[in-house]
């Protein structure tokens, strides 16, 4: 897994633990899907805002996940 890879995982960990999810499946949008579909979205999301974040903000997120 690269950086990248791993650093969308470990967002994903945080978000998912503090809404809820737990087992194969969770809630998203009202309907229940796979937990790796919830982190392929979260992927995208997470990539597209990387797209428009300055590098001060990306240096932060990843002093914020590598301490």
């Amino acid at each position: 897994m690269n950086g990248l890879s791993a650093s969308v995982k470990q967002i994903g960990d945080i978000i998912a633990k503090d809404i809820g999810v737990s087992g194969n499946t969770t809630e998203m949008d009202g309907e229940t899907v796979s937990v790796e579909t919830f982190y392929t979205d979260l992927s995208v999301m997470v990539l597209t805002a990387a797209k428009r974040l300055s590098l001060e903000r990306k240096a932060d997120i990843i002093q914020y996940l590598t301490r």
